[in-house]
């Protein structure tokens, strides 16, 4: 077993996808530092208020008018706002006509609604799988799972969903499906003893600008199994750089070609002068 400080995540797997400087930085450094941007914020406001509304009491929306600066500000940041995550109301408004939106959706509720009994939200899952004769430690920390119809959900906000495809390459979430998958089956025949039914991922994405459109997505087989060796790849990369401490990137050269248009480019000036 190789000694780990922390159990690898999707998002430590996307972060060594980068680099291993990037799972470094992101992950291990004690230095690192730990920053939400507003869309993230934003995000998390939206995952909240459509699949855990009872736990909205831990942010606090300014109230109209407010400014962060002032007395009046700061009064209310130490009364009604002290210890929970400020929101400005024009976020709180905006979350709320997107998960309004999303609630309205029959696609969207399709995935979502179900027996309490059956479904977990917002759960982290911990189990281990040997990778090269090491146990590795593994958690996701999963939106939704509906055991009933067997499915994974995460959900995405984005700005714009024109391009799924874009969207989950970027994203890599080919190595968080994967991810996900492998805890389903992984906990389902510790707990039960019993071979685990195959569980599918899906996406629900959502645009935070109007009109707010929801579009589903379910990656292709083969996607998922290119994900799966790309997973097997860098969960190996992960156990040699854990043994050995080093996460620095190559030191070789990188060579590399100029992008097609950039040669056509030079060959027009070429011919033009």
């Amino acid at each position: 077993m190789i000694f780990q400080t922390k159990p690898l995540s999707a998002s430590g797997l996307k972060s060594l996808a980068k680099s291993p400087e990037h799972y470094h930085a992101n992950h291990l450094a004690q230095d690192r530092v730990r920053s939400e941007s507003d869309a993230m914020l934003l995000g998390s406001l939206i995952h909240c208020m459509i699949l855990e509304p009872e736990m909205l009491g831990k942010y606090a929306p300014m109230p109209e008018g407010m400014t962060r600066r002032g007395k009046a500000y700061t009064d209310w940041t130490e009364g009604e706002g002290f210890g929970r995550t400020v929101i400005t109301r024009k976020m709180w408004e905006k979350a709320t006509a997107i998960s309004n939106r999303v609630m309205k959706n029959d696609m969207a509720m399709g995935f979502i609604c179900g027996t309490k009994r059956g479904i977990q939200v917002e759960t982290l899952f911990e189990w281990s799988e040997v990778h090269g004769g090491h146990s590795v430690k593994m958690n996701g920390y999963i939106d939704l799972v509906n055991h009933n119809t067997c499915r994974i959900l995460d959900i995405k906000t984005t700005s714009n969903a024109d391009n799924l495809s874009k969207l989950a390459q970027d994203g890599r979430w080919d190595i968080q499906a994967v991810q996900y998958m492998n805890a389903m089956r992984e906990t389902w025949e510790s707990n039960c003893r019993s071979p685990s039914p195959r569980y599918r991922m899906f996406f629900l994405v959502v645009e935070v600008n109007s009109p707010f459109r929801i579009r589903a997505v379910e990656l292709s087989q083969s996607a998922i199994h290119s994900g799966r060796t790309d997973r097997d790849r860098l969960v190996a990369e992960y156990v040699r750089r854990t043994e050995t401490g080093d996460w620095t990137g190559c030191d070789e050269p990188a060579e590399i070609e100029m992008p097609n248009w950039f040669s056509r480019t030079l060959e027009n000036l070429n011919e033009k002068y």
